[in-house]
C-alpha cells in the first residue's frame, strides 16, 4: 500500500498543474490544488518524460520541502503519464508502506510505469470524448436556438432530444473507456507484469 497517491493533470500543460485524484489516507485537500510546474519535482519529470524515485524527500534539493512537511511524507515516485510521445500529466506516489525506510523498489518503478501507460490512454481517451461531447453540444444548442428563433415548437423538440443523445452517448463512451482502462490497470496491478497488453 501507499500512504499517499495522486494523478497530476494539465490542460495543454498550462503553468499550473492541478491534483485531480488523492488518496483517501492523507487528505482531500490536495484534490483540486494548483502546484507549480516551474520548480517542481512533478514538472520536471514532465518535461523530462522520466520517471524519478527518491529515497529521502528532505534530502532532495528539487522537492517543495514546505510540502513535504505538511503531508508528512517521506518518499516518493514520479512517473510521467505520455500519449503518444506527448506528455499529460504526472502519476505520484509516496511512503510505500510495509517496507524498510517506506522506500520504492526498481520493481515498484516498472508497474507504475506499466500502469501510468495504461492511466494515460484512459486519460487521453476520456478528455477527447469530453471535447466531442462539447463540441456536439454546442452544435445541438445552436440549431435549438436557431429554432426558438424561428418559433418552430417541433424543430426544437427534435434538435433538444439530438443533445440529449449527444450526452448520453458521449457518457457510455467515456465510461466504458475508463472501465476497459481501468480493468487492464487492476489486471496489471496484481499480476505485476504487463501481460502484453502495454507498450
Amino acid at each position: 500500500g501507499l500512504r499517499v497517491g495522486y494523478a497530476i493533470l494539465g490542460e495543454q500543460l498550462a503553468e499550473a498543474l492541478a491534483a485531480s485524484a488523492a488518496d483517501t489516507y492523507i487528505t482531500p485537500a490536495l484534490i483540486g490544488q494548483a502546484l507549480r510546474r516551474e520548480g517542481s519535482k512533478s514538472g520536471r519529470v514532465l518535461a523530462a518524460i522520466r520517471s524519478e524515485r527518491v529515497d529521502s524527500l528532505l534530502d532532495d534539493p528539487e522537492v517543495d520541502h514546505d510540502a513535504v512537511r505538511r503531508f508528512g511524507v517521506h518518499t516518493g515516485l514520479w512517473v510521467p503519464l505520455v500519449f503518444h510521445g506527448n506528455p499529460i500529466g504526472v502519476l505520484a506516489v509516496h511512503d510505500k508502506l510495509g517496507t524498510e525506510g517506506e522506500r520504492f523498489t526498481d520493481e515498484d518503478v516498472r508497474l507504475a510505469e506499466t500502469y501510468a501507460s495504461r492511466a494515460s490512454v484512459a486519460v487521453y481517451m476520456s478528455q477527447r470524448v469530453a471535447r466531442e461531447a462539447l463540441r456536439s453540444a454546442e452544435i445541438g444548442i445552436t440549431e435549438a436556438l436557431d429554432a426558438i428563433d424561428a418559433g418552430d415548437p417541433e424543430r426544437l423538440r427534435d434538435e433538444l432530444g439530438d443533445v440529449l443523445f449527444q450526452v448520453v452517448f458521449h457518457s457510455i463512451l467515456a465510461a466504458e473507456a475508463g472501465a476497459r482502462a481501468g480493468a487492464r490497470c487492476r489486471s496489471i496491478s496484481r499480476s505485476g507484469r504487463s501481460d502484453g497488453c502495454c507498450p
